[in-house]
């Protein structure tokens, strides 16, 4: 898995500063990826590859998943999760001990970064060769693509139909797909129609805050359960199942 030079400690920490995980976009995104996973049908041994600081590994075991985080970058890990996450080593090393280990494998915004996505799940399955089932959640919609996506590495946004392909090329089944932050989609396009650029600086909320960030968390994924999948969001969620 190819290290990203523009990943540098600075930019990790300015995307994922330390409370980031109490922002309300994490808080969202996890409850609904924690939602879908009941169509995966065995019990749950994961890990997070491209697992940047260990966000997700801290979120996910909080619903009670059991999962470790596994990042090619040399950055430090949060705190929380220092003893699960594993950083500056390649996912695709092979260990057999280590690897046989899993059977689910979460890859939380890695695939637009990669100019050959399809290679990287084919990869992931001759690597961890216990694997079933493959979580994915990746930026959506190439026409909110904005200076944030260039600035964090971002190749492209994907839609619905691309998860079809990317499946296909790759021997796997999709179970389940769907748009999420179907308001933010709208927001974002706004924005970008009125100001041209987003944003980049990411910042943790203050303890003060952390309430209103659960509460908006609440709302924005409760609009993405009760919308049709198919509405456009600014995120797509999904699970790709192996057909052997």
């Amino acid at each position: 898995m190819k290290k990203y030079s523009h990943f540098t400690q600075n930019l990790y920490n300015e995307i994922f500063p330390d409370g980031i995980e109490y922002h309300y976009w994490n808080i969202a995104r996890f409850k609904l990826i924690n939602s879908i996973l009941k169509y995966i049908t065995i019990p749950i041994k994961a890990l997070s590859i491209g697992c940047g600081r260990g966000v997700d590994v801290k979120l996910l075991s909080e619903y009670g998943i059991k999962i470790k985080g596994i990042e090619p970058a040399d950055i430090a890990p949060l705190k929380d999760v220092q003893k699960y996450v594993i950083t500056n080593t390649n996912p695709l090393s092979n260990n057999q001990k280590f690897n046989q280990k899993f059977n689910t494998i979460f890859l939380l915004e890695v695939l637009e970064h990669l100019n050959e996505p399809e290679k990287m799940l084919i990869d992931i399955l001759n690597t961890y060769t216990n694997v079933k089932y493959i979580v994915v959640s990746v930026p959506a919609r190439n026409e909110i693509f904005s200076n944030y996506d260039t600035k964090v590495g971002h190749i492209k946004r994907y839609d619905l139909n691309d998860i079809e392909t990317l499946a296909g090329k790759t021997g796997m089944k999709v179970v389940y797909k769907t748009y999420i932050f179907h308001i933010l989609y709208i927001l974002t396009r706004l924005w970008l129609k009125l100001f041209k650029q987003r944003p980049i600086t990411v910042t943790a909320p203050k303890k003060n805050i952390r309430k209103l960030h659960y509460a908006i968390a609440f709302f924005v994924s409760l609009e993405s359960i009760v919308l049709p999948r198919n509405w456009y969001g600014t995120s797509i969620i999904s699970i790709l199942a192996t057909k052997k």
